[in-house]
């Protein structure tokens, strides 16, 4: 008979311990959940009540464990109960150590955020002074951009346009030998110089040395006849149809500034149709000015050429006739020297020099009767000026002393064109 073993049973108490032991576990798991739920509940306030964690683990465990088909015993409860109050204790310190680590990293942070509002501060302002020094630098460099673009831009317009320049130097009533190099007794040191430099035209001629007529022929390059200029301040050259002739109309077509400084004798007409730029003054030896400024002629000739060229456009050629009135007589007089004015410092260069007096009486006295007593401009000017000695000495020491007056501005006016650059590329032209 086959024997046959039976396998022990267990008893009724002892078959449901492995679905406790998982049921147990499962509750002590749910507990944990639920403390770290709590935790989440309060870490806003920072209180953490363990006891009330424990007791609350201790009803979850006996409520999940009535709810299984078993029961445990004391010990083993206790046992749980003991496990469960180690995993509250090992929470609780996990919690203090973490509350612990956001107070210190709190701390840190409060500090670091010190430490970062000065470094923001110190970055602001860094950044503010980096800006201002960078704005300055900006500027700096548009100035000196600007400033190689006016360099750039004149020395363009100089090199532009090398046609020469023109400077005519046109004194009234200057006899051709009336410089130093032909009567030594004369002071005129520039013009000496200015003639052993250039070329000095000693067949010139002209054919009607009367002023305005002179003047018309000058501005036109036509005789007398052709020009029809024949009455004071009758410009019949000026007229719009004969001005386009002239010279100074065709430079200005050809791209000329041109300017005129002095004596015009044309007053009836309007000079801004004749040149670019005038200044215009006639009539006597000294010129008041506002505000209550009184200058030499010839001293006003020198300010105004030196306006023109200081002012002038830098991309155009230019053309400049300055017009002494000086040494030209003012007026009528019988006093010695009395229709000359020149100023003190020119006069007092002829104190002690002898001026040689020509055969003038004698050659009068070898004129018919007739020539020597009519009565005309040229015999009243003559009785006026030169009719004693005395009358002779000083009417010319004053006519020379304006003639150094005329020397000394028209040397200002190159000294200027020295100064802009100018002296190598203008053509000076003096003439009387």
């Amino acid at each position: 008979m086959k024997e046959t073993i039976a396998s022990p049973r267990r008893s009724r108490r002892e078959r449901p311990w492995s679905i406790m032991y998982i049921l147990v576990i499962a509750a002590m798991i749910l507990s944990f959940l639920f403390i770290l739920i709590t935790h989440a509940n309060v870490a806003g306030t920072g209180n953490y009540d363990t006891e009330n964690m424990l007791d609350n683990l201790n009803q979850s465990l006996r409520s999940d464990i009535v709810n299984t088909n078993g029961s445990l015993t004391d010990n083993e409860y206790a046992t749980d109960i003991e496990m469960a109050k180690k995993i509250a204790m090992d929470v609780e310190e996990g919690l203090e150590k973490e509350e612990k680590s956001e107070e210190e990293l709190s701390k840190v942070n409060n500090k670091e955020t010190g430490k970062s509002e000065d470094k923001k501060e110190n970055v602001v302002k860094a950044k503010d002074a980096a800006e201002k020094l960078e704005t300055a630098q900006v500027r700096k460099d548009q100035l000196k951009e600007e400033k190689d673009k006016m360099k750039a831009e004149s020395k363009k317009a100089n090199e532009s346009d090398d046609r020469m320049n023109i400077l005519i130097l046109y004194p009234d009533d200057w006899r051709h030998d009336s410089i130093g190099s032909e009567k030594p007794y004369v002071l005129t040191p520039f013009l000496d110089q200015l003639a052993k430099e250039g070329i000095r035209f000693t067949q010139n001629a002209v054919t009607t040395s009367i002023c305005w007529m002179s003047r018309a022929t000058l501005w036109m390059g036509q005789y007398s006849s052709r020009h029809r200029s024949y009455r004071l301040k009758c410009p019949n050259f000026a007229t719009p149809s004969n001005w386009e002739h002239s010279w100074v109309k065709i430079l200005q077509k050809a791209g000329y500034f041109i300017g005129h400084v002095g004596k015009w004798q044309y007053h009836t007409e309007k000079t801004e149709r004749f040149f670019d730029w005038a200044k215009l003054f006639e009539g006597q030896h000294w010129e008041k000015r506002f505000p209550g400024r009184t200058v030499h002629a010839s001293d006003l000739a020198a300010e105004d050429a030196e306006t023109f060229l200081r002012n002038r456009p830098k991309d155009k050629p230019f053309v400049l006739s300055v017009a002494f009135y000086p040494p030209k007589a003012v007026g009528t007089s019988r006093e010695p020297g009395g229709q000359w004015s020149p100023t003190n410092e020119t006069r007092a260069l002829y104190d002690n020099v002898t001026i040689p007096e020509p055969e003038m009486r004698k050659s009068r006295k070898s004129l018919p009767e007739f020539l020597q007593n009519k009565r005309g401009p040229g015999v009243d000017g003559w009785n006026q000026r030169y009719f004693t000695s005395e009358h002779f000495q000083a009417s010319m020491k004053n006519y020379y002393a304006l003639v150094t007056g005329v020397d000394q501005a028209c040397k200002r006016i190159v000294d200027k064109l020295k100064e802009e650059g100018l002296y190598n590329n203008t053509m000076i032209i003096f003439t009387t």
